[in-house]
């Protein structure tokens, strides 16, 4: 995805996906479909991945930890001029998800995820 091949990235994630029923994987992956459709401006497809992911990360526990490290694809979202600074949030918003340490807060950043369907 780095390289910015979002067809080819999408088509893999959804692969992994059907493969594993890992809950990090299943959320990485979604992210990634995401991400790849947003990115190569398939909007409603990616509206619907987004909403797939909030459904998904409904799923893990609160405080759930991935133990990845996503710093690449964190500063590809937030410095590629391409992106615009409302999609920026959502996809920042919707990477750190699983890191809510309280149904308040989980809670809270699904509310401003949903904002951005509206």
């Amino acid at each position: 995805m780095l390289l910015k091949n979002f067809d080819e990235s999408e088509k893999l994630a959804r692969e992994v996906i059907k493969r594993t029923d890992n809950p990090t994987y299943g959320f990485i992956m979604r992210f990634i479909i995401t991400c790849s459709c947003y990115l190569s401006n398939k909007m409603n497809k990616g509206r619907t991945a987004a909403l797939d992911l909030l459904k998904y990360s409904e799923l893990l526990p609160v405080g759930y930890h991935i133990f990845w490290i996503f710093e690449s694809l964190e500063n590809f979202i937030k410095y590629d001029s391409n992106i615009n600074s409302n999609l920026k949030e959502m996809l920042l918003l919707l990477l750190h998800l699983p890191e809510s340490k309280t149904i308040e807060n989980k809670n809270s950043s699904q509310s401003k995820i949903q904002t951005f369907f509206m």
